[in-house]
């Protein structure tokens, strides 16, 4: 018996796959434990140089409604919500997903249902579900790309930095993107860490993250150190779910070189000893009225 079980007896690791399928599991728990919350003094809401979106997570937040074309999305949707940001920063990065076939994650998407392939040109009509409509890769690919030249096109004082494909594009072209592209991650889980890196060598020393993904808080407390800011902030989820989450405070409880699996069973104990809040009972940076400057600090080839 002890023999039989030195060897495989199954064709993939139970661990990781489940039938030949990866293996998924409701990450969000780890950001759901119970807790007592209370309001932040105003005098300890956050102020940052510069916002990284996750540009799926922005567009599953703002459907369509009654926009006729993509052209019209963009002009009153979706840019609308960046040059929002850019009142509250100096610095507005959207990072967006990228669809590499046959890779693995291809199986999580297609549990994500089935839609209708619609061609994304300007005046393209907005299909009505617009769900069943992001439900599809290439759909996702072509809108992604859309709106990323769009954000080009954003005229302001500020800077909105887009990713595209492997590439990086710019409202301006006043900063080299050599630390940014060519880029291959798949997804922005691990690249807007990427990007927060980047904007700190870029002088913003205070960073917010906007995700609805696990994934981020639990890279972005491993990696705090790395990055090299003085406040990383993760606004994390969505309506009355949605929290801000302060990982400069998180990641000071941790050792050096924490490995993945450490700050996942050290964010248990943190969130079960009542530190992060809701974002309705906090104003978070989005409320803040008054401009934020950041000081850009040369960059050195």
């Amino acid at each position: 018996m002890e023999d039989f079980f030195h060897h495989e007896n199954q064709s993939y690791p139970p661990s990781l796959s489940r039938f030949g399928n990866l293996r998924s599991r409701t990450k969000v728990d780890l950001l759901n434990c119970p807790q007592k919350t209370s309001p932040v003094p105003s005098d300890d809401v956050p102020t940052v140089d510069a916002i990284l979106l996750d540009g799926a997570a922005i567009i599953n937040m703002l459907p369509p409604g009654p926009v006729t074309t993509f052209t019209y999305y963009s002009e009153t949707g979706f840019l609308p919500y960046v040059q929002s940001q850019l009142r509250k920063a100096n610095r507005v990065e959207i990072v967006w997903d990228k669809y590499i076939p046959n890779s693995l994650k291809s199986m999580t998407r297609q549990k994500q249902g089935k839609g209708t392939r619609r061609q994304v040109e300007p005046e393209t009509k907005i299909p009505g579900n617009w769900k069943a409509f992001l439900s599809i890769d290439e759909n996702k690919m072509e809108l992604f790309a859309f709106l990323a030249q769009q954000c080009t096109q954003i005229h302001t004082d500020g800077k909105v930095v887009s990713t595209l494909g492997k590439l990086t594009i710019l409202n301006s072209q006043t900063e080299d993107t050599i630390r940014l592209s060519p880029c291959t991650h798949e997804e922005p889980d691990t690249r807007i860490l990427l990007h927060a890196a980047d904007a700190s060598c870029s002088g913003c020393k205070q960073i917010m993250l906007r995700t609805v993904h696990t994934d981020v808080v639990v890279l972005s407390i491993e990696l705090f150190t790395q990055i090299n800011v003085t406040e990383l902030w993760v606004l994390f989820g969505t309506g009355k779910n949605c929290r801000l989450i302060p990982v400069h405070t998180i990641s000071k409880t941790f050792p050096p070189c924490s490995t993945p699996s450490q700050v996942v069973i050290k964010l248990l104990s943190f969130l079960i000893e009542e530190r992060t809040v809701p974002c309705k009972q906090v104003r978070h940076p989005r409320q803040l009225q008054t401009p934020l400057q950041f000081s850009v600090e040369p960059h050195h080839q």
